[in-house]
């Protein structure tokens, strides 16, 4: 849409009342930074280093998913709207297909501390909350 679009929405996200946990020990700042960053990557054809901001994406949290489908349509469209030559490769595909590895390390990495892949599901049950879809109301 634009540079001026794209002004306006950084402003707009500097001065957001929520903006605060941008710049506090959280991992809100790490997941916009990734969420944005990967599909960016991709668009510009740096499909590797879009990958790995995918699973730093799944690294920071769960909802870092939502990175895949999003690379995965941004190859469908680089490749039906390229010419032949400036198309992504089908390597490329594979950038969206390696962001649930950082959700699968960190399970490992679970596992192998506290003997339990899904204790982040666990330990949220705890707080009353439990995994839905996000199609439900």
């Amino acid at each position: 849409m634009g540079r001026a679009v794209a002004d306006r929405a950084v402003w707009y996200m500097l001065i957001l009342s929520t903006s605060f946990f941008g710049s506090a020990i959280y991992s809100e700042s790490l997941f916009l930074f990734t969420a944005i960053g990967a599909p960016y990557l991709a668009r510009n054809g740096f499909w590797e280093s879009a990958a790995l901001l995918g699973v730093l994406a799944t690294l920071s949290r769960f909802g870092g998913i939502i990175v895949a489908p999003m690379l995965l349509i941004e190859w469908w469209m680089q490749r039906r709207q390229r010419s032949t030559e400036a198309r992504p490769l089908l390597g490329a595909l594979l950038a969206g297909c390696a962001v649930p590895f950082g959700t699968g390390a960190y399970m490992l990495y679970l596992n192998y501390r506290f003997g339990d892949p899904l204790a982040f599901v666990h330990a949220s049950a705890a707080w009353a909350r439990e995994p839905q879809s996000p199609l439900t109301c």
